[in-house]
C-alpha cells in the first residue's frame, strides 16, 4: 500500500507538471488581455500621446476606472426635450458695478472709478420662497462664451441665435428642473452674468460706448481681449456676489468678504470656452476663497501659465481646497492637449481624479462623444457638473 501511495503520487506530480508547462506555452492566450490604460498618466502602452477615458456603461475600455458621468451627450434625450411637472422661475436682476478691465487698461491715466450698471438672469429651484430664510440654496455662477451673452443658457434676450444651440427644444431649465426634482442635483441658484464691461441693453455684445460710460466718453471699451478672463474676478467679488447673498436665501450671511469666504463651500462657478479660460483667469487665479466648485468647459488658460496659477493657488490659496473641479470638451475640439493641462493641474494640485466624491475624488476631464465647440458638449458639462457639485 505504501509503494502504491508513493507511486500515486509521482503520478500526480508528473500530471501536475505538465499542465504547468503546458500553461507556461499555450494557456496564456486564455486570459483577459492586460489593461494597457494608465489611469494616472492616460498614457497607453507603446504610446506617448495622452488618451481620455474611453466609458462605456460607466466602465472605461482600456483601464479599470469606473465614472457616474455621462460620455455620451444629453442633447435630444428627454432630460432635455420633455418639460418637467416641477419648474424653476428665471428672474431678471440688475447691479451696479465697475468696468474693472477698463480701469486697468488705462491704468497709466489714473482713471476714476468707471461705474456700470449691468444686468444677469437668477435660476430659482421649483419651490423657491423669499420668504422662507430658513431654507439655504447653493448659488453656481454660470457664464457664457465669446460672442454671446448673460442670455445664452437660459435663452434669454434678444440675441440671434444662429448657431442651432436651441433646436428642437432642448433647454438647460428642462435639464436642471429634472436633476433638482429627482434629487441627482443639490437645489441651486444659478445666475447667469455678463463677462464683457457693458451695460447688457444691446443684442449684441459690443457695448454702446455712450451708454456704458456717459460720463467718460474717453475710455474705449474694449470687449474683445482675452486679458478680460483675468479681471472678471474683481466683479464676481466685489459686486455681483454680494449682491446675490443680499437679495436671495443664500448659505452667505450676508454680502461681506467674511461671510462669503464662510460659505464657500456652497458657491461654484463653471464657464464655457472664453468662460472656461475665465474659470483659471479669474476663479483659480483670485476667487478660490469664494469659490470652491469650478467647472472649465472647452478652453484652458491662454494669457497666464498653468505653473504661475499652480505656484499662486499653493501659496496665496493653500488653506482653500477645491471641492470639484470639471473639466471637459467635445472629441471632436481635440482631447491632448486638453489632457495635459488638466493633468498639470491635478498633479501639481495634488487632486484626485474620479467620480466617487465619498472616496475622496475631486477632479475630472471628461472627453464628450461625437461633439464640438458647441451646446451639445457644455450642457453635457453642465450634467455631469450639477451631480458632483455641492455634495460635500
Amino acid at each position: 500500500m505504501k509503494r502504491f501511495g508513493k507511486a500515486g503520487m509521482a503520478l500526480f506530480l508528473a500530471v501536475a507538471l505538465l499542465a504547468a508547462a503546458f500553461s507556461s506555452c499555450g494557456g496564456s492566450e486564455t486570459k483577459a488581455p492586460k489593461r494597457t490604460h494608465d489611469q494616472n498618466t492616460y498614457v497607453l502602452s507603446n504610446k506617448d500621446a495622452k488618451t481620455p477615458h474611453n466609458f462605456v456603461d460607466g466602465k472605461c475600455t482600456l483601464c479599470d476606472e469606473t465614472s457616474i458621468f455621462v460620455q455620451d451627450p444629453v442633447g435630444g434625450t428627454a432630460i432635455l426635450t420633455e418639460e418637467c411637472d416641477q419648474k424653476g422661475t428665471v428672474e431678471e436682476i440688475w447691479y451696479d458695478t465697475r468696468a474693472y478691465f477698463i480701469e486697468e487698461t488705462y491704468k497709466a491715466q489714473n482713471p476714476p472709478e468707471l461705474n456700470v450698471r449691468k444686468r444677469a438672469f437668477v435660476y430659482l429651484p421649483y419651490g423657491y420662497d423669499k420668504d422662507d430664510t430658513t431654507t439655504k440654496y447653493n448659488v453656481l455662477y454660470l457664464l457664457h462664451g465669446s460672442g454671446l451673452n448673460e442670455g445664452y443658457w437660459f435663452k434669454m434676450g434678444t440675441y440671434a441665435h444662429n448657431d442651432g444651440v436651441y433646436t428642437k427644444g432642448f433647454g438647460t431649465l428642462n435639464m436642471l428642473d429634472k436633476l433638482m426634482k429627482s434629487g441627482e442635483a443639490e437645489k441651486t441658484i444659478i445666475v447667469t452674468p455678463c463677462l464683457y464691461p457693458s451695460d447688457s441693453t444691446s443684442p449684441d455684445y459690443h457695448a454702446d460706448k455712450a451708454a456704458m460710460l456717459p460720463d467718460h466718453p474717453e475710455y474705449e471699451v474694449i470687449n474683445n481681449s482675452i486679458e478680460l478672463t483675468q479681471f472678471y474676478g474683481y466683479e464676481l467679488k466685489n459686486d455681483l456676489m454680494p449682491y446675490i447673498a443680499e437679495h436671495y436665501n443664500t448659505y452667505a450671511a450676508s454680502g461681506s468678504p467674511e461671510d462669503l469666504i464662510a460659505a464657500r463651500d456652497h458657491q461654484g462657478y463653471a464657464g464655457l470656452s472664453l468662460g472656461s479660460m475665465t474659470s483659471y483667469g479669474s476663479i483659480i487665479n483670485y476667487c478660490l476663497d469664494y469659490i470652491s466648485y469650478i467647472g472649465s468647459y472647452s478652453g484652458g488658460p491662454i494669457s497666464i501659465s498653468s505653473e504661475s496659477l499652480i505656484n499662486k493657488v499653493k501659496s496665496e490659496y493653500s488653506q482653500y481646497k477645491i471641492n470639484f473641479w470639471y473639466v471637459t470638451a467635445g472629441s471632436g475640439e481635440g482631447g491632448e492637449e486638453g489632457i495635459n493641462t488638466f493633468l498639470t493641474f491635478r498633479d501639481g494640485l495634488g487632486l484626485q481624479d474620479g467620480s466617487d466624491i465619498k472616496a475622496g475624488d475631486n477632479c475630472a476631464y471628461m472627453l464628450v462623444n461625437g461633439t464640438a465647440h458647441n451646446y451639445a458638449t457644455w450642457i453635457t458639462a453642465l450634467y455631469n457638473s450639477m451631480r458632483v457639485f455641492f455634495k460635500k
